[in-house]
């Protein structure tokens, strides 16, 4: 799978790791989704966009120092709205 997109699905719960290696984009929009940028997530290598605004991602400030670190050789876009 390269991209994967639940855009306004109204999915409600933390946010997880996801096995994804291949992963090239992740549009989860929209959602009633919580919790912080899961650590996992920093070993999608071939990750460019990142989009999770309109969810209710707490704790980002902190969280994205270490996820912009680990991606920033493959990520063009990250998008989050902390609500």
């Amino acid at each position: 799978m390269i991209g994967l997109c639940l855009r306004a699905n109204n999915l409600v719960g933390q946010l997880g790791p996801m096995d994804l290696p291949n992963i090239v984009f992740i549009n989860l929009f929209n959602n009633a989704l919580s919790g912080t940028l899961p650590r996992e997530w920093s070993s999608w290598t071939k990750i460019e966009l990142l989009y999770v605004a309109w969810c209710k991602v707490v704790g980002c400030g902190m969280a994205i120092p270490w996820f912009f670190d680990a991606l920033s050789r493959s990520l063009v876009v990250l998008w989050v709205t902390i609500m």
